[in-house]
């Protein structure tokens, strides 16, 4: 009886700390310098701020996020937003960035300065990509509500371990008012369509 007990007590103590250790993490940021990051149990804000761009991309100030988490050097690279509809041109840049030879949980958000209403992000697209580089094609419209939602893989920017980090960027996003008035029409439009449902 006391083995099974002390065996009990070693799975109870071994499992929290295993699954601590597989922390799944859903981070969203956009070119307003929103952010969150949320794993499992709790959201956590992470904002973006002015700073001078720490990866040379540009001369000046970028967007910058910092995340609640590290990825190895390996991780290091670009995500190439592709403009719909015929995905051709790159509109947004997103890199995942660290010092050189360490890991890092750093995030560029670069994006272009064809918006009607610049962002902090609007501060133009690097001239150079690093050498990883993986294109995503943005859903939604031109100037409208852009965005794409990725779980990063091996030997992708961002890779933490398999299905332990995804991500959705947005970009785009219609002036703040009018943009929150779209989501509100929204939400009414569905509260009506539950409403109908119910009655």
């Amino acid at each position: 009886m006391k083995n099974i007990l002390k065996t009990a007590l070693f799975v109870s103590v071994l499992v929290p700390w295993t699954t601590h250790a597989q922390v799944q993490w859903f981070v969203t940021l956009d070119e307003y310098g929103n952010g969150t990051a949320y794993n499992g149990i709790a959201t956590l804000p992470v904002p973006g701020v002015l700073a001078q761009d720490p990866s040379g991309g540009i001369a000046g100030n970028v967007l910058l996020y910092t995340l609640p988490f590290n990825f190895p050097a390996g991780s290091v690279g670009d995500y190439l937003l592709l403009e719909p509809p015929n995905y051709a041109s790159v509109s947004d840049v997103v890199r995942f960035w660290a010092p050189a030879g360490a890991g890092g949980n750093q995030v560029i958000f670069y994006s272009d300065q064809d918006d009607p209403v610049l962002a902090p992000a609007d501060t133009g697209i690097p001239v150079r990509f690093l050498q990883l580089a993986v294109p995503l094609q943005e859903g939604g419209f031109e100037g409208g509500y852009q965005a794409v939602t990725h779980s990063a893989i091996s030997g992708d920017p961002g890779y933490i371990g398999s299905g332990l980090g995804n991500y959705t960027f947005i970009s785009d996003v219609p002036e703040p008012a009018s943009f929150g008035l779209m989501i509100l029409g929204g939400l009414l439009g569905f509260s009506r369509l539950i409403c109908r449902k119910l009655s």
